[in-house]
């Protein structure tokens, strides 16, 4: 009966959305269909890659978990195993897709919240699926890092350009006033 009961269930006064961490497995309604109108998506368990303080406020990078783990795209997934899944909080074998994410804050209200324990925080991953965690969220950093520095040659290029036609806009102005014409 109590197989289940997460082993890192909050002892203290806080709220969990105030210690909700990256390893942290939670309940989550993920969205399915953007712009689809209908009944809420169901609840699963979502794993929580990265937790972040922008302008004073928290946000939490979420990565979508499903139990049709042959279908996962290799290179972006974190594979939990029956053990690995009992070991986290989870009734099953578990894969959580890092390369399908959301970015929200912690009182966004697609957390699945137990009303009998009033936490969303199913359980935490540990030992090698918490190692490969790890990888992916240096690999999607990696990526973000080369798409912003992608993003500002492009504007630099675009400077540049803008910089080379007010110049040559200058350098015709001047022949103009030299030559008269």
């Amino acid at each position: 009966m109590f197989d289940n009961v997460p082993s890192t269930v909050e002892t203290t006064t806080q709220a969990w959305s105030e210690t909700l961490r990256s390893g942290d497995i939670v309940s989550f309604r993920f969205p399915t269909d953007e712009g689809k109108t209908g009944p809420e998506p169901k609840a699963r368990p979502c794993l929580v890659l990265a937790s972040a303080l922008i302008s004073g406020q928290r946000w939490l990078t979420i990565a979508y978990g499903t139990s049709v783990t042959e279908k996962v795209r290799k290179g972006y997934a974190i594979p939990l195993g029956s053990h690995d899944a009992r070991v986290a909080g989870l009734e099953r074998a578990t894969a959580f897709r890092g390369d399908r994410i959301v970015i929200v804050r912690p009182n966004n209200r697609a957390f699945a919240v137990s009303p009998t324990l009033r936490t969303p925080v199913l359980g935490r991953l540990t030992g090698r699926p918490l190692e490969r965690m790890h990888a992916i969220r240096a690999r999607l950093q990696a990526e973000a890092d080369i798409a912003a520095e992608a993003r500002a040659e492009r504007r630099r290029a675009r400077v540049d350009d803008r910089k080379s036609v007010i110049e040559a806009r200058a350098r015709a102005a001047a022949r103009a006033v030299i030559t008269g014409t």
